[in-house]
C-alpha cells in the first residue's frame, strides 16, 4: 500500500527456549529437561512494526538505541530482521539504557518462566524534539505509538507527538503502559487492556466487577474527561469496547484455545490500524 506508516515504540528482543522434561529432579520438586529447540524474535514495538509490514503496509520504525549498546544486541538486532521489509531507523540517543531481552521457557509446551535482562528505567530525558517529531510526520501518513515506558518515550514526548499530529491532522494510534492521565489526552486514538485502563483511569476494578454496560459507560465518561477521540479498551475473553463520539459499541470475542498471550494487545493494534487503513 503506498500509506506510509511510522511506528514509534521500545523494540524488546524476545527469546523462546523449548525443553521437553525427562524424568523429575531427585533433588526437588522440578522437573530434568533437555532443549529441544529456541528461537529469537522481535518484541515490544519490534511486533506491532513487524505485524504491519508483514500486512503489506509500508512501514517505518523508530526506536531507541544506546550509544552504549553492545555489539551482540546488534547484531541480534539486524537478525531478527534480516527477512522483513520494514524501514529501520534507530536514534541513537543519550539514554543509556539498552534495549531489553525477555527470555521465556517452555517445559512440555508449558510456559515455565521468564527471565527479564533490563536495566531499571530511571532516565527523565527525552529523546523527543519537535524537529524530530516533525521528520517523522514527514515521512509518514499515519503515527504509531507503542509506549512499553522501557525509556524512549515519556509523558511529555508524547504529548508533544499527539500536538503535533493533531496540528498536521496526523491520525495517531497509541499504545501505552504509562500511568499518568495527562500523557495521553486530546489523542486520537488510544488503545489499553481492562487493567492499564484501571491503572490508568484510577478505576476501582471492584466496582465494575464484570458488568460490560457500566464498563461502557465508564469508559465513555474516561474518554469524554481525557478529551480522547476513540478510545479502545480490550477486555480479554469479553473482547472489546470503543467509545467515541458516535457512540459505544462492544465486540465480543470468539472463545479460542490459547497457549501463550506473548505479543496479544501487538496483534489487536495491527489489526486496528490496518482495518482503519483499508476501511
Amino acid at each position: 500500500m503506498s500509506v506510509k506508516i511510522g511506528i514509534i515504540g521500545d523494540l524488546i528482543i524476545d527469546k523462546f527456549n523449548y525443553f521437553k522434561s525427562v524424568r523429575l529432579s531427585p533433588e526437588g520438586p522440578a522437573p530434568v529437561v533437555n532443549q529441544i529447540s529456541n528461537s529469537i524474535a522481535p518484541g515490544g514495538s519490534g511486533n506491532i512494526a513487524t505485524s504491519l509490514s508483514n500486512l503489506g503496509l509500508n512501514t517505518n520504525f523508530y526506536f531507541n538505541l544506546s550509544s552504549e549498546e553492545s555489539d551482540s544486541t546488534k547484531k541480534t538486532i539486524k537478525e531478527i530482521f534480516k527477512n522483513s521489509s520494514l524501514k529501520l531507523n534507530p536514534k541513537i540517543g543519550k539514554n543509556k539504557l539498552r534495549i531489553p531481552i525477555k527470555v521465556r521457557y517452555y517445559v512440555d509446551s508449558h510456559y515455565f518462566m521468564r527471565d527479564d535482562i533490563e536495566e531499571k528505567n530511571q532516565n527523565n530525558h527525552s529523546e523527543f524534539n519537535l524537529e524530530y517529531i516533525d521528520q517523522i510526520l514527514t515521512n509518514n501518513d499515519l503515527i504509531v505509538v507503542s509506549d512499553y515506558q522501557k525509556g524512549f518515550i515519556n509523558t511529555n514526548s508524547l504529548q508533544k507527538i499527539i500536538s503535533k499530529c493533531s496540528e498536521k491532522n496526523v491520525p495517531l494510534f497509541i499504545d501505552t503502559k504509562n500511568k499518568k492521565c495527562d500523557a495521553i489526552e486530546n489523542a486520537f486514538c488510544l488503545k489499553i487492556n481492562r487493567s492499564e485502563f484501571e491503572t490508568l483511569f484510577e478505576v476501582d476494578k471492584y466496582i465494575l466487577e464484570d458488568n460490560i454496560e457500566n464498563l461502557k459507560k465508564l469508559i465513555d465518561i474516561k474518554r469524554k474527561k481525557a478529551k480522547i477521540k476513540n478510545l479502545v479498551v480490550t477486555v480479554g475473553s469479553k473482547g472489546s469496547i470503543l467509545a467515541n463520539e458516535k457512540g459505544i459499541f462492544h465486540a465480543p470475542a470468539s472463545l479460542v484455545e490459547v497457549i501463550d498471550l506473548t505479543g496479544a494487545g501487538d496483534a489487536f493494534l495491527a489489526a486496528l490500524v490496518y482495518s482503519f487503513i483499508i476501511k
